[in-house]
């Protein structure tokens, strides 16, 4: 008898369209006719846009912009500001993942609106926070937002940085799926349950669409194309992404990436630079073909993804190595998800070293291809 419990989670709606902030009030208005709206100070210019659709529908919105910390104490600061139907929070993942704590706090329907897409945090049903020494620490909620709403022109117009920091973010679900599913490690619904096979199929599906569209999308950006592929590419970061690691669990790569955060460099790095050099770590550790790595990392090249420490402003060194890989071994996202585990942090640091050179050589592969 399979005596599993699996469980899905994710948000009741999911609306993606260009221009779509004009229509705000039309699409949360089921809601309520109340909203408390947190704004990062890089959206204030969006602000005349809600006020007015807000207006045309004689609904109430108070909007507060707020330069968030993520340290978590800025979650009984505005909630008790917040008195309203509803809250909408725009911006990127720290704006995120402040609304979802007061949204649960209040009792009320929570909405996203993302600036960008640096990562797959909007559809997911938990808040990262971070400590004083930069490592961070889940809190989940018993549910997903309520809505989502994507306005592609605004993620067209935000720096390629990010669209490409989301890209790494979400072409690491489908493996660390894979990872979890062969291990029988749970997955990141509040609660205590296995994935679902819905899960692992969506998380499919997001690498498929990266494959596919990543390239021609960073391509259009760069030319100034809002092009049908990076529609795909927003879709797939933001609810492909966001359900397949909601549903199926974070993983090695993922646990590498906080290692990574917590190196002191005078480069900063973002969320999904870091996990995407963790995913080359992943496949190290479980022994992935030279070849396969081979066309990752020309992926990673042809969209400007880093393929080594010293993209991410690290140098390579042993305390540095030392630091990255026991965050690494303490998470229970590298434990678990390993076929043969390896908890020894000079093991690991081998596994890291492996991982940059793999990233290096690489570049000099592509080097030599041209002359």
């Amino acid at each position: 008898m399979n005596t599993k419990t699996t469980a899905w989670s994710s948000p009741s709606r999911y609306i993606q369209g260009a221009g779509i902030i004009k229509e705000l009030y039309a699409y949360c208005e089921h809601l309520g006719k109340s909203a408390f709206i947190l704004v990062t100070p890089s959206c204030r210019d969006l602000c005349p846009q809600i006020e007015k659709s807000y207006r045309m529908h004689n609904g109430d919105c108070h909007i507060t912009e707020c330069k968030v910390r993520g340290d978590g104490s800025e979650i009984d600061y505005y909630s008790d500001f917040c008195v309203a139907d509803y809250i909408v929070g725009i911006g990127g993942g720290r704006i995120t993942d402040l609304t979802k704590a007061i949204a649960d706090r209040k009792k009320i329907p929570c909405v996203i609106l993302p600036s960008a897409i640096s990562t797959d945090a909007p559809a997911t049903s938990r808040s990262v926070l971070y400590h004083p020494d930069g490592s961070s620490y889940a809190i989940k909620y018993e549910k997903s937002p309520e809505l989502i709403i994507v306005d592609s022109e605004i993620i067209f117009r935000s720096p390629l940085r990010f669209f490409v920091s989301g890209i790494g973010d979400a072409i690491t679900t489908k493996f660390e799926s894979e990872a979890n599913a062969r291990n029988m490690r749970k997955n990141l619904v509040k609660g205590n349950y296995f994935p679902t096979y819905t899960g692992a199929a969506v998380a499919n599906l997001c690498y498929a669409a990266l494959l596919e569209a990543g390239r021609d999308a960073v391509s259009g950006i760069r030319s100034g194309c809002h092009n049908k592929s990076v529609d795909r590419v927003i879709e797939a970061v933001v609810l492909m992404s966001g359900l397949g690691s909601e549903n199926c669990g974070c993983g090695i790569a993922h646990a590498v990436g906080e290692g990574v955060a917590l190196v002191p460099t005078d480069k900063s790095s973002l969320h999904g630079e870091q996990v995407a050099f963790g995913l080359i770590c992943q496949f190290i550790a479980e022994g992935r073909e030279a070849a396969f790595l081979y066309g990752l990392l020309e992926y990673y090249a042809d969209i400007g993804l880093p393929k080594t420490l010293k993209e991410l402003g690290i140098d390579v060194n042993e305390k540095n190595l030392e630091i990255i890989a026991g965050m690494a071994v303490s998470r229970a996202c590298w434990k678990e998800a390993l076929d043969v585990p390896v908890t020894d942090v000079g093991l690991v640091m081998d596994i890291i070293k492996r991982a940059d050179a793999i990233g290096n050589e690489s570049e000099s592969r592509k080097y030599k291809g041209r002359t």
